[in-house]
């Protein structure tokens, strides 16, 4: 394997690496790796920064440490003192030739990350901020320090964290909150894939280990180049199962509009991302992302699609919306899953980070990196036993792999959920929301509630038989919901609060007619009658409530 050394600092006050920023890797000279190995060193065992005037003791001469910053592209600032301040990434741990130092950091990466996946499984809140030290807790055998300093380093990691909160000196993480993208990762890879990633080498060198080893070359293949014209990255959206995503502008738009790219990550996950951009391009409906434009053969993968303002649905504020608002919000998810079902294509990952808003208001579905194309025999073949999907949206029969032959009913089960979601803000673990608190008839127990609730028996099911066959079924009892909702319509069930029909003010009361078999409700404000006579099949109905 060809060897090589390179080096990335980066200054106290930027903190972390644009994602899916790729580096020229260069070969360094001796001095470059001792200053590489210093600034990790310190920080590995003291969690301390390094000045600019350290570093000039160890070099005597400005020019590697200018070499390092601006040959390399180093980003770098003034820190929190006069002088500037230099902090690892993980690619300094991985180039700065100390196969032990390396090994160390490496290890500090996979501990936390293994064990914030299992915080994430146990205790996940998208609006918590864990502190660190609960982390720390939840460890047995590494000390502290590691922690710490895997910490500091897996911020770099796209999809591990939503957001990181560190002290004065940025040289510890203090709490963060965690992504749900972190349940894609493997520990044990997450650092290959990461130099991999960031480099333009075809495959991630080793440190040197030797002296013999000091003059090393370069790999030839490298990757076209980024980002691919004629498109300009504003800013990172971050990290998804197959790959990364930015906000990109288009150069000379003289409107300035704002488009979404994705770049694939995962070599390994090639048929997948075509499978994404075949059913993006295939399914031209108002309800689904829309794509703009595709890579060529002999570039990177990726492609552009519009960018949808209003954050996806698990962000947006929904609290000002009524009912039915929100109900036909639902509606258009529905209306382009049975739109990708007529078209045999399952989503295979509905959830609410993969529903976004544009700026008008309008709903789409996105992210189809887990779709399958039933009419693609050979594709129906790879992917049908896996498993797919987020963990709390996923169907249970397809959870573990378990199912042979794909259906729609399961993103019938992701669709239940999400209406739970969009009317809760809350995330169903299993199917339980007919119990306890997750019963939303208690918070609601107008008929409107119960008319949705027709809606969760015949999704938010553990067997697909007992779920409506495709998501064009579901849109025809979503319509009779809102029907109703919109008319004012009463259920039949005596236990169910009925608001009086003619003045708005009272409520129905049961009375049973002596000596019939009739039945009545009668207003408790205007008096109001509504009469029911008991012939079938209506002489039962009032004896269910």
């Amino acid at each position: 394997m060809v060897s090589c050394s390179c080096f990335v600092l980066f200054s106290v006050e930027h903190g972390e690496l644009p994602v899916g920023y790729n580096f020229e890797v260069m070969p360094l000279t001796e001095i470059e790796r001792e200053i590489t190995k210093s600034v990790a060193k310190l920080f590995y065992t003291q969690r301390e920064a390094t000045s600019h005037e350290q570093l000039l003791r160890l070099a005597d001469d400005p020019r590697p440490i200018t070499n390092l910053r601006d040959r390399l592209r180093i980003i770098s600032a003034q820190g929190i003192s006069p002088q500037q301040m230099y902090l690892p990434t993980i690619l300094a741990f991985q180039y700065c030739g100390d196969e032990s130092l390396r090994q160390n950091a490496k290890r500090a990466v996979e501990v936390v990350i293994n064990e914030l996946i299992l915080l994430f499984r146990k205790d996940y809140n998208v609006n918590t901020q864990y502190p660190a030290f609960t982390l720390r807790q939840a460890l047995s055998g590494p000390i502290p320090d590691q922690v710490a300093v895997g910490l500091f380093l897996v911020k770099e990691i796209p999809g591990v964290f939503s957001g990181t909160q560190l002290n004065e000196k940025t040289t510890e993480v203090t709490s963060f909150r965690l992504n749900e993208h972190i349940l894609t990762l493997e520990p044990k890879d997450v650092w290959d894939e990461y130099v991999r990633s960031h480099t333009t080498l075809e495959e991630a060198p080793k440190p040197e280990t030797t002296a013999s080893q000091q003059t090393p070359k370069l790999a030839s293949k490298k990757t076209s180049d980024w980002p691919p014209s004629p498109w300009r990255i504003v800013e990172s959206l971050g990290e998804g199962g197959q790959g990364w995503t930015f906000k990109v502008r288009r150069s000379g738009d003289s409107n300035r509009n704002l488009y979404v790219l994705k770049r694939l990550k995962n070599k390994e996950r090639l048929s997948r991302f075509r499978s994404e951009i075949a059913a993006l391009t295939k399914l031209q409906h108002p309800g689904i992302l829309k794509i703009v434009e595709t890579s060529e053969e002999s570039e990177t993968p990726f492609f552009v699609a519009e960018y949808c303002e209003g954050y996806d649905l698990s962000k947006a504020n929904l609290s000002s919306k009524d009912l039915l608002t929100k109900l036909q919000m639902f509606r258009q998810v529905c209306d382009a899953v049975a739109a990708a079902h007529n078209a045999n294509i399952l989503h295979r990952d509905l959830k609410p980070q993969n529903i976004f808003i544009r700026k008008d208001g309008s709903v789409v579905v996105g992210d189809f990196g887990l779709c399958i194309d039933l009419n693609d025999a050979q594709e129906r073949a790879t992917q049908t036993l896996e498993a797919v999907g987020a963990d709390r949206y996923i169907a249970p029969e397809v959870a573990k792999g378990r199912v042979a032959e794909p259906q729609a009913a399961s993103d019938l089960y992701s669709l239940g959920k999400v209406l739970y979601f969009i009317l809760s803000r809350k995330t169903l673990i299993w199917e339980e929301y007919a119990e306890g608190e997750d019963d939303l008839r208690k918070q609601d127990p107008s008929p409107n509630m119960h008319f949705i609730y027709e809606i969760f028996d015949m999704t938010i099911t553990k067997r697909p038989e007992d779920r409506y066959s495709n998501a064009t079924a579901l849109l025809k009892s979503l319509d009779s919901v809102i029907e109703r909702v919109q008319l004012k319509a009463h259920i039949l069930n005596t236990s169910v609060r009925q608001q009086c029909m003619f003045c708005v003010v009272g409520e129905y009361r049961a009375q049973r007619v002596a000596a019939t078999n009739a039945f009545m409700y009668v207003c408790s404000n205007c008096g109001n009658v509504q009469h029911f006579m008991g012939s079938p099949p209506l002489n039962m109905w009032w004896k269910e409530g």
